[in-house]
């Protein structure tokens, strides 16, 4: 008589378990919804009612095991800022500001560097420059006897070679 008496009083602290859980993930879950912040807080904040603990500290021991309570979306966008050091916007932006700094350092310096070099540019490389190029010179520059060579390795000799015959 003794065994069966703990056995269904085992079974009631199970079912008010079970039934505290799902309360606790209830609650926790509508103020998520109503204020994420608020909610963040109230996972963490350490009660006298409690002894000094926080909810989650309660919830994760090992003989409470709230399993619901814990896969509740409060408890994962705790457990998520806490795995990714807090980024926020604030965060973001301030390493956007940073790589905007670093940009408008360096990019002035490679602007400047392409005047100077304009500028050092003696009279002759400026005419070079700004000619158009002479393809039909260049080609009769070219060693003819080594075209062939060259062209047999990528497999382009015959229309190389017909074009050169016909520009001569």
């Amino acid at each position: 008589m003794k065994s069966h008496y703990r056995s269904d009083v085992k079974l009631l602290f199970k079912t008010l378990k079970r039934l505290c859980d799902e309360r606790a993930k209830d609650i926790i879950e509508v103020c998520f919804a109503k204020d994420e912040k608020f909610a963040l807080e109230i996972l963490v904040t350490k009660s006298k009612s409690f002894f000094n603990y926080s909810p989650l500290e309660l919830a994760t021991e090992d003989l409470n095991r709230c399993r619901q309570f814990i896969s509740s979306s409060a408890v994962k966008r705790y457990v998520d800022r806490k795995w990714y050091g807090e980024m926020s916007e604030r965060h973001t932006s301030k390493a956007a500001l940073e790589l905007l700094f670093l940009l408008l350092t360096v990019c002035p310096i490679l602007i400047f560097t392409t005047w100077f070099d304009s500028i050092l540019m003696t009279e002759k490389q400026r005419a070079i420059a700004q000619k158009p190029i002479n393809i039909s010179a260049t080609i009769q520059l070219l060693d003819l006897r080594l075209l062939p060579k060259f062209t047999k390795i990528f497999g382009l000799q015959v229309p190389l070679w017909k074009r050169f015959e016909n520009s001569d």
